[in-house]
């Protein structure tokens, strides 16, 4: 069985807080999805794993970057697939003034992993204090936000 990771990614734009973001989604055919619990706003709860795109990088490149510091994984970029775009208004952000809120614009990316690169994932204790595989079925029916079961669902019509 493979697992795949989704991943999030975004770049820091106007004073405003606009970014534009990245996520990385993995997931074994469907059968499982990893998410982290986030510690800092703009989503401080269940989330795929990603970060910013930094100015010059692709969102693969960004993935790939991430996902080297937050799991400890180096991964290949033609091995991600594209899953949904979507925008994001958030009400609250980590830098000042944080009422001020952010805007992101996500691309959502997919990647498979094998059982011997689930094995080695560590996680970055400053960004995700948890993690977990969970069916797609139990982020679709459960109280997860909007965009991460909009990406779940786009997921799976992608690989009908």
């Amino acid at each position: 069985m493979t697992d795949a990771v989704t991943a999030v990614e975004g770049v820091d734009g106007s004073s405003r807080g606009d970014k534009l973001g990245v996520e990385v989604h993995a997931d074994a055919n469907g059968a499982r999805v990893f998410v982290g619990k986030r510690c800092v706003h703009p989503q401080p709860d269940w989330w795929f794993v990603g970060g910013r795109i930094f100015p010059g990088e692709t969102p693969v490149q960004s993935c790939c970057r991430l996902l080297q510091r937050e799991l400890s994984l180096e991964i290949a970029p033609d091995r991600f697939q594209t899953v949904c775009c979507q925008s994001l208004a958030w009400g609250m952000r980590t830098q000042p003034p944080e009422a001020h809120g952010t805007t992101d614009s996500q691309v959502v990316l997919s990647l498979r992993l094998t059982e011997e690169e689930v094995t080695k994932v560590v996680l970055a204790p400053k960004e995700y204090p948890d993690a977990k595989w969970l069916p797609p079925a139990e982020i679709l029916g459960g109280h997860f936000h909007p965009a991460l079961k909009y990406a779940v669902a786009s997921l799976l019509a992608a690989q009908k």
